[in-house]
C-alpha cells in the first residue's frame, strides 16, 4: 500500500516536471532564432493603413491593395489588379449580397476603400508553424492515388486511409 503510494507521487511529480521541460523549451528560444523570426515578420506583415481589433482578439492590419501577400509571389510581380468586374453579373440577389461580406469578427470597423484586411502574423503563429510535423508535405508526395493522410497531434500518429473522390 505505501509503495503503492510512493509510486504513484513519483509518477505525478515526473508527469508535472516533464511537461515544464516541454513548456520551457518552446518558449525557450536562441537570440538567433529570435532574428529569424524578427526578419520573417517584417517580410510577412505589411505597413498597415489602419489596425483594427477583432472581437476574437486577433489584430487585423488593413494594407494597401497593391501590397497584399499574394503580390510577393514571383509570378504576379507585374500582375494588374482588377478591381471591378469586367461583366456585370445580373443574377445578383439578395442572399448571394449577404454571403459577399467576409465575416471575420471587424464588427462595424472596416478597412478604407484601396486596402483589405489582413490578420497580423505574431511570433506565436510563426513557432506553431514550426511545430507541425516536418515531412507531412514529403509524405503527401509519395501517397498512392485514393488515399490521404492524416496526422493525429496528441497521439503522435500518421495513419493512411483510402478515400472515394466520386462524392
Amino acid at each position: 500500500m505505501y509503495t503503492e503510494i510512493v509510486i504513484g507521487l513519483l509518477l505525478c511529480f515526473y508527469l508535472t516536471t516533464s511537461k515544464c521541460k516541454v513548456d520551457e523549451s518552446i518558449q525557450r528560444i536562441s537570440k538567433y532564432e529570435d532574428l529569424d523570426l524578427e526578419r520573417q515578420l517584417k517580410l510577412l506583415n505589411k505597413p498597415a493603413i489602419k489596425t483594427i481589433k477583432t472581437e476574437f482578439g486577433h489584430i487585423v492590419d488593413c494594407i494597401d491593395i497593391n501590397k497584399q501577400l499574394a503580390f510577393d509571389n514571383p509570378l504576379l510581380k507585374n500582375h494588374k489588379l482588377q478591381l471591378k468586374p469586367s461583366f456585370q453579373d445580373t443574377k445578383l440577389n439578395e442572399n448571394d449580397k449577404i454571403t459577399r461580406h467576409l465575416k471575420i469578427g471587424l464588427g462595424k470597423n472596416s478597412c478604407p476603400k484601396g486596402s483589405v484586411p489582413v490578420r497580423r502574423t505574431t511570433k506565436e503563429d510563426l513557432i506553431r508553424a514550426k511545430l507541425l510535423p516536418k515531412h507531412s508535405g514529403v509524405l503527401s508526395r509519395t501517397m498512392p492515388p485514393g488515399y490521404e493522410i492524416t496526422y493525429d497531434h496528441k497521439k503522435e500518429k500518421k495513419q493512411e486511409t483510402p478515400f472515394d473522390r466520386s462524392l
